[in-house]
């Protein structure tokens, strides 16, 4: 695993609604030191990016970053490569310390609980053993770096990690503030099946409609986003069989249940071997691809960057896609908006040989078990 990490490249700012805020508190500026820890896990499903990209054996992929977790999955279907680019070195830290442990923890039983439950005091010995000395440097600092009661950042793995990114504690806010006006989330996690799920959910939000202050809270923005997205998840998902119940809700994984794919025991063995075909970029996306080939890439995962981004940054990043892009090469992206405004300019600016399909995206959306994104697109090139 190779690390190319470019010192002084400003931090994208994270733009959008409730779930997607246009200001993240970066206190880790003053405290670490270092680029607040936005995201601690990804919110892309694998399974539908496996349906979309169609990875195959020898592929070449190049993704954003962000959580990190689909970039591992990515790795179980033994790709030549997988570029991950982010411009905040504090995400980049988090997929190398996941990428390290898997290489380097002794078993799959001490990944698991290093990456899984993530809370154990063992995990501080598991760090200092046997990951902390195979970090790059850039990493190194922001797991080493102390807060103001002087604990390094690497007990994160002590203390739930995934209660410890900016959106983990923004989501437990909205979940807490969702119970406060009498939501009982956690109930519908003991859902028999999906048809008690769904009139589990029916029953908490009668009760809470039939409350006399009911139409002043559901004149609020906030609360008629947390309505719209728990309604969608209940309605088409098993929450105690959907791992990103435990993410929205501050829980801990546990094995018994659903876990991430890189988490798998099934997919331990062939994930270790495969994990130093992983690469870690610190640049703008953009930048990365005009150092690439000609046609040198396979399957392009753009998260929802292009919703921060500029017209004229779109044009130029799409022309080093379409330029890096094999034949048959695909590219995926989502965004927090149902009908992105740049969807136009893509169909505007796009060569005649990249195709995309209303009902394929619509149905990859359906599909996703996250339900954080708006949309999901996919695109071709033939």
């Amino acid at each position: 695993m190779t690390f190319r990490l470019k010192p002084g490249l400003a931090h994208g700012g994270v733009d959008g609604s409730l779930f997607y805020p246009n200001y993240w508190p970066q206190q880790s500026n003053w405290i670490f030191g270092q680029e607040a820890l936005i995201d601690t896990h990804s919110w892309i499903d694998p399974d539908v990016d496996f349906q979309a990209l169609q990875i195959q054996t020898g592929n070449s992929i190049v993704s954003i970053c962000g959580g990190g977790c689909h970039a591992l999955a990515y790795l179980t279907k033994n790709p030549s490569v997988v570029h991950a680019i982010d411009t905040n070195q504090t995400q980049l830290a988090l997929l190398e310390i996941k990428a390290k442990a898997i290489e380097h923890l002794p078993d799959h039983n001490a990944v698991y609980q290093f990456l899984g439950p993530a809370n154990h005091a063992d995990n501080l010995k598991r760090y200092q053993r046997h990951i902390r000395r195979h970090l790059s440097e850039e990493s190194s600092a922001i797991w080493q770096a102390r807060d103001l009661l002087g604990r390094p950042r690497y007990y994160y793995f002590k203390n739930h990690l995934y209660s410890q990114g900016k959106r983990d504690q923004l989501l437990q806010r909205l979940w807490l503030a969702a119970k406060f006006i009498g939501i009982d989330i956690f109930s519908l996690c003991q859902s028999k099946d999906l048809q008690d799920q769904q009139q589990r959910y029916q029953n908490e939000f009668d009760k809470v409609n039939q409350k006399p202050w009911f139409k002043i809270i559901n004149r609020i923005p906030a609360y008629q986003e947390i309505q719209q997205r728990l309604k969608r998840y209940c309605q088409q998902f098993l929450l105690k069989e959907n791992y990103f119940t435990s993410f929205y809700l501050g829980l801990q994984l546990h094995q018994q249940s659903a876990i991430p794919l890189h988490l798998q025991e099934t997919q331990y063995p062939s994930l270790k071997k495969a994990v130093n075909k992983l690469h870690l970029h610190r640049a703008p996306i953009h930048s990365f691809l005009e150092q690439q080939a000609q046609e040198s890439v396979d399957a392009f995962q753009l998260l929802d960057i292009q919703d921060q981004m500029q017209e004229q940054d779109i044009i130029e990043l799409w022309k080093q896609i379409d330029r890096t892009a094999s034949t048959g090469a695909r590219v995926v992206f989502r965004s927090k908006h149902q009908q992105p405004w740049f969807i136009s300019l893509l169909e505007h600016h796009l060569p005649q040989h990249w195709t995309s399909h209303e009902e394929v995206n619509l149905q990859l959306h359906r599909l996703e078990k996250s339900c954080f994104y708006n949309s999901i697109f996919l695109y071709q090139k033939h």
